[in-house]
């Protein structure tokens, strides 16, 4: 891609839904219906927010979003408030005043603009006085494939907006690719390359692609959510461990005389403090990961010694390797979970009783897993696949109860609209192809 030397006058806000107006905001997120920027002021009770520095834990460059009345309604997106702070220091300010502008209850977005343009340059926060050197010389730097697929998506989805002239199945087809792949990295990387895709989409001839705008700025945002976070930790990271596994990365280490305390002695000096935290607290680890935007060299080389590390522990304690304390999943259950990553990402999953929907589809789909009982479905979700959002299992059964037909003939007992029909079905759907695509 190009190099992006833009600069953007749309502030995103995250967080809102945790902030001191979320009990105004959430309910707007849970019915997402439209809000038109005429009524922001009626539903928020006025549009003004002052955005300033704020002291955080998670993030040196923290900017905060307030109201009139001094109610915290959330953050600058973490990319964005470098730039802004950098903004307020050249300018000798302590605040900047600026308008919502625009939600987006859908993916739960929400944008601001401030009064006088500032021309934010797109800043990136990566590696301020980490040294580029750091365990320079490894035998190898490990990509994971979803890494190098993230790579590659965004640059065929990039092409494609140049030359396409009409929404088309290709379209589709690379957007869902991108939004596959855009939760598994946590690096600084991809952030100007995922903004120039967001502002080529907005500003796209075509209506669809301009609709789907929204979703990759989503995406790329909620990679921060607790979420998102803990499906890395929980589901990406093992995934990461055991491709390592099963490749001759630690053949390789130990060929070049590296031992175990070598590894160690490298991660030590890591940035940030990373590997304490991971040995201390896996989910401050991936958190603090997020936020300390490396640089990809430098995230590769961490997981790489981390993922070489784990690998000497495996063969030292005479355990699997792969396991980083994650049972051991077939390649189905990995499909199983990041399909329904993906869905809960889209929207897909609108309501808690569409998970029965889900097994139900297993149930009736073949060469894959089907469930008994709604019970044994939930527990193995939530428990062994370590899937997130997983709802009671009432909610599960109430909705497989009503479900009639062979998928995806589906009828139900709750209701002939046909809209709602046809909504359901293509949840159904679309977990399927996600979970028989091959790759």
């Amino acid at each position: 891609m190009n190099n992006m030397e833009t600069h953007t006058e749309e502030i995103v806000i995250v967080g809102s839904r945790y902030g001191e107006l979320a009990d105004v905001v959430n309910p707007l997120y849970e019915q997402g219906l439209p809000v038109e920027p005429e009524d922001i002021k009626e539903k928020l009770g006025g549009d003004v927010v002052y955005l300033t520095p704020v002291n955080n834990s998670h993030d040196a460059y923290a900017v905060g979003v307030y109201s009139v009345s001094q109610k915290r309604i959330g953050h600058v997106w973490m990319h964005q408030a470098p730039a802004l702070r950098q903004w307020l220091d050249e300018n000798h300010k302590k605040y900047v005043c600026a308008h919502i502008s625009r939600m987006n209850t859908r993916f739960r977005l929400m944008m601001a603009a401030p009064d006088k343009p500032m021309k934010l340059e797109v800043c990136d926060r990566s590696m301020m006085g980490y040294d580029p050197d750091w365990a320079k010389n490894l035998p190898e730097e490990l990509k994971s494939i979803t890494t190098q697929s993230l790579s590659l998506g965004m640059a065929l989805l990039h092409d494609e907006l140049e030359e396409a002239r009409a929404w088309s199945p290709r379209l589709r087809q690379r957007i869902d690719n991108l939004l596959r792949y855009l939760p598994a990295d946590l690096s600084a990387h991809h952030y100007k390359e995922c903004m120039e895709l967001y502002e080529m989409m907005k500003a796209s001839e075509i209506a669809e692609v301009r609709q789907q705008s929204d979703m990759i700025l989503h995406a790329f945002v909620s990679r921060g959510s607790e979420e998102q976070m803990r499906w890395w930790m929980n589901c990406w990271l093992p995934d990461f461990f055991r491709e390592t596994a099963e490749s001759d990365l630690l053949g390789l280490f130990e060929a070049a005389n590296y031992t175990l305390d070598d590894v160690e002695t490298l991660l030590r000096r890591a940035p940030e403090n990373l590997f304490y935290l991971y040995k201390a607290n896996r989910f401050r680890f991936v958190n603090h990961l997020y936020y300390s935007a490396l640089p990809q060299n430098i995230y590769n080389r961490l997981l790489t010694l981390l993922a070489v590390r784990e690998a000497m522990l495996g063969k030292k304690e005479g355990r699997p390797s792969a396991d980083a304390g994650s049972e051991n999943q077939t390649a189905t259950d990995r499909k199983i979970r990041h399909a329904c990553q993906l869905l809960q990402q889209e929207k897909v999953l609108k309501k808690k009783s569409d998970w029965g929907l889900i097994m139900t589809a297993l149930n009736q789909t073949e060469l894959l897993p089907s469930y008994d009982t709604p019970r044994s479905f939930v527990e193995d979700f939530g428990e062994r696949l370590h899937i997130d959002n997983v709802p009671s299992e009432s909610t599960v059964s109430k909705m497989v109860g009503k479900t009639r037909g062979m998928f995806p003939k589906w009828m139900f007992d709750d209701t002939t609209d046909n809209l709602e029909v046809t909504r359901r079905i293509n949840v159904g759907k679309r977990f399927v192809s996600i979970v028989l695509k091959k790759e």
